[in-house]
């Protein structure tokens, strides 16, 4: 009796313990998750900013302990915040909440899967949108750059322009004067008589010739016609010819700058300078 007794005191004490360590086994604290040697490599190789190093590590950690909150939200975290892959994201954090609901985290990963929806839907709308609407904008974009540009150097060559006319202006008024018929008549303006030497008279048709007037032009407006290549944009052309941009798009009534096509015709206005004398 007693020696059946204590066989099955025994037998109760083993399977307590079997039991015991079973459930060790299955439930693992944070701090358990944390010291797995992958886990601790894959928090080593963030702080050093290798990031594709931490992920593979974690990675690791989680196929020795698939139930590990803490490599599934380390996981979450990465492919969120730096890999940008927003779905996989998602079913870390969703994996991390499963194993522990009550992680003092539960709060901001339920934040933090919010914002990854609300991300994959805002990506998934731009895909959505018509190709045509981005291509004009990024050349609109690209022209604005070079129209700045050219905007800077027209203003430096109209402050050269406008020095250059005022020189010419004043050579202008100094031959006129000199060359005004009322001067020859009154020498003694501008220099006195002198009482030793006779005074001489400055004529026209001397040593100073008089200057002859510019010569009339007159501008006559013609085309030619120019087929549209790869890259070409209106303010290309109008570098090309020596043209403003806008008087391309005045030259083909309708024509937008987003709207060029390679192998469409163009009207490139050319001016004819003649003489009318």
């Amino acid at each position: 009796m007693n020696c059946h007794y204590r066989c099955a005191s025994f037998i109760l004490l083993l399977a307590l313990l079997v039991l015991g360590s079973g459930c060790g086994f299955m439930q693992t604290s944070s701090v358990d998750e944390e010291k797995e040697v992958n886990f601790r490599s894959g928090l080593n190789r963030l702080r050093n900013h290798d990031y594709k190093g931490a992920l593979n590590a974690f990675e690791k950690s989680l196929h020795l302990m698939p139930n590990s909150s803490s490599a599934h939200f380390q996981l979450g975290a990465l492919n969120e915040d730096i890999f940008k892959n927003y779905a996989e994201a998602i079913y870390h954090y969703q994996k991390m909440l499963k194993a522990n609901k009550e992680h003092h985290m539960a709060g901001q990963v339920l934040e933090r899967i919010d914002s990854c929806k609300r991300l994959i839907a805002s990506d998934v709308s731009l895909d959505v949108g018509d190709d045509r609407v981005e291509r004009e904008l990024v050349a609109l974009q690209k022209e604005k750059r070079e129209l700045t540009v050219r905007i800077k150097q027209l203003e430096g060559e109209n402050e050269k322009l406008k020095l250059s006319l005022t020189e010419r202006q004043s050579q202008t008024n100094a031959v006129a004067a000199s060359s005004a018929p009322g001067n020859s008549a009154r020498p003694h303006n501008r220099v006195p008589p002198s009482p030793v030497a006779p005074s001489r008279t400055v004529r026209s048709g001397g040593n100073q010739p008089a200057a002859n007037p510019p010569a009339a032009r007159k501008e006559e407006r013609s085309y030619v016609m120019h087929k549209i290549r790869t890259g070409d944009t209106l303010y290309s052309l109008g570098a090309r010819y020596g043209l403003n941009w806008r008087d391309i798009q005045r030259a083909n009534p309708g024509l937008r700058p987003s709207d060029l096509k390679v192998g469409q015709n163009l009207r490139i206005p050319v001016s004819k300078v003649l003489s009318r004398r």
